[in-house]
C-alpha cells in the first residue's frame, strides 16, 4: 500500500517549485538586464570615443581657420599696399 502525502507536505512542494520557478525567472531577467547594462557601457564608450574625436576635428579646424585668418590678413596688407 502507498503512502499518500499530507496536504501540506503536497502544498511544500507546490511552494518548492513555484519558489524555483520564480528564481529562474529573477535569474532571466538580471541576465537580460546584465547584457543591456554591457551593451550601454559599450555604447558610452563608442560614443566617448567619437566625442574626443570632434573634439579634436574642431581644434583641427580652429587651427586650420588661425592660419587662413593670418593669411588672409597678410594678403589684405599687400593688397592695401599696392592702393
Amino acid at each position: 500500500m502507498k503512502k499518500s502525502k499530507s496536504k501540506s507536505q503536497t502544498q511544500k512542494e507546490y511552494d518548492q517549485v513555484n519558489m524555483m520557478a520564480q528564481l529562474m525567472s529573477m535569474q532571466e531577467k538580471l541576465a537580460e538586464q546584465e547584457k543591456r547594462l554591457q551593451e550601454s557601457e559599450k555604447k558610452e564608450e563608442e560614443l566617448a570615443e567619437q566625442l574626443e574625436e570632434q573634439k579634436q576635428i574642431s581644434l583641427d579646424l580652429k587651427d586650420d581657420i588661425k592660419i587662413k585668418d593670418a593669411a588672409l590678413q597678410v594678403a589684405e596688407e599687400r593688397l592695401k599696399s599696392y592702393e
